[in-house]
């Protein structure tokens, strides 16, 4: 059989990693000597009218700054204008940063 592996190291196996309520599970390698690393919020560009941090090209983002720094990487959904007035992108963000704190 043939495993291509992604720019994590986990086969294509392991890419639907969402449980049925849609939540995403994690990536666990199963290796037994975990250690605890930094974590790096990420805010998608567009502007806080555009964009997605579920979108395509977020996600190769989030998943290079990753590998490339070592990092746990929360890619953040935030409410975007001009259907949410202002200042809901930040009250959106600051309730993540509460969350992770």
């Amino acid at each position: 059989q043939n495993h291509r592996r992604n720019s994590y190291g986990c086969s294509s196996d392991d890419v639907n990693l969402k449980s049925d309520s849609g939540v995403y599970g994690g990536y666990n390698p199963g290796n037994k000597n975990c250690r605890k690393l930094p974590v790096m919020l990420q805010f998608h560009g567009g502007g806080f009218v555009s964009g997605s941090n579920a979108s395509v090209a977020n996600d190769l983002f989030c998943r290079r700054i990753a590998k490339a720094c070592d990092v746990i990487v929360l890619a953040v959904g935030y409410r975007l204008a001009p259907e949410n007035r202002y200042p809901a992108a930040f009250e959106d963000g600051l309730k993540v940063l509460h969350w992770l704190a």
